[in-house]
């Protein structure tokens, strides 16, 4: 965990209570401790039953990084999807306060879709849905809802690891365009990673440009999903030829942009449009040059 504390709303910055978040009041921590019980720290089988979820927590070297020392994960998307249960699972046993997740996502439903799957972690689940806090003894966990691109400028401090969870781009545009993907890799740590299973060119340039270096995550996510870094050496599977000249000369790789971070999805959609166009028509017989920034 780096020395600059857990990542947490920034009361200076940006009071303002982000769409769709509880009423004043309602939404400050908790000050008392959440214990969870009766539910035993390891019950088995304690992971998510998600391959996909598995594979991106592999390839994030969460285990390794939490036999290590504690570390700090902020899951973005759904709050507390299966990534995180699966990181939960990866406390070594026999160790205590050794995760620290912070959970960003647009309301509580996920949750309940998640219990239904997930039956040994139903307790957790059901105090986090009703407190979004919880205090066990693999660690601590709290949740903060409304738009991420609005939680996630009211942040300081750094994570190890983030998990951008959705599958797929089209789902959540609006969490993987260059502005938002800026703000949150200045939330990583210096030797952290940021992972996601979605393999989009337009994603890894848009990582690439925000200054981190990217790769494929895990071999067995479909395109090997995106690992991203402040760290080169934190790449295993780094992009293959084909992959790197993609992202230099294919129309693909432009990224999605949201300048103001609160822009609708058809607005992001049609802004990367109208930018795909202009540079088909500015490289009509002519041969490929690189990817001009788009506007």
């Amino acid at each position: 965990m780096t020395d600059t504390g857990p990542v947490q709303p920034n009361p200076d910055r940006d009071p303002r209570p982000p769409p769709g978040s509880p009423a004043p009041g309602n939404n400050e921590l908790l000050a008392g401790t959440l214990l969870l019980e009766p539910e035993p720290l390891w019950s088995a089988p304690a992971d998510s039953g998600d391959a996909t979820a598995r594979n991106l927590v592999a390839g994030a070297g969460v285990a390794w990084r939490l036999r290590a020392n504690s570390i700090t994960l902020v899951d973005i998307g759904f709050g507390i999807g299966f990534g995180a249960l699966e990181a939960i699972a990866a406390v070594p046993v026999g160790t205590d306060e050794r995760l620290r997740l912070v959970g960003l996502g647009y309301d509580a439903e996920v949750l309940a879709r998640i219990q239904d799957r997930i039956r040994d972690r139903r307790g957790y689940l059901l105090l986090l849905a009703r407190h979004r806090q919880v205090h066990s003894a693999w660690g601590k966990t709290r949740l903060y809802w409304g738009d991420p691109r609005r939680q996630v400028m009211r942040m300081r401090g750094h994570a190890d690891v983030i998990l951008l969870e959705p599958l797929t781009v089209a789902g959540c545009i609006e969490l993987f365009t260059q502005d938002f993907l800026r703000r949150v890799s200045a939330r990583l740590a210096p030797d952290g990673v940021l992972a996601t299973p979605v393999s989009s060119t337009a994603v890894r340039n848009a990582l690439r440009r925000v200054g981190l270096h990217v790769g494929r995550c895990h071999e067995q996510l479909p395109g090997g999903g995106t690992l991203a870094a402040h760290d080169p050496a934190l790449i295993r599977l780094p992009l293959n030829a084909d992959e790197q000249l993609m992202l230099s000369t294919s129309l693909s790789a432009v990224p999605y942009r949201d300048t103001t971070l609160c822009w609708s999805r058809t607005r992001i959609h049609e802004h990367r449009e109208a930018a795909v166009a202009r540079l088909c028509r500015r490289r009509q017989h002519q041969p490929l040059h690189e990817v001009p920034p788009s506007p």
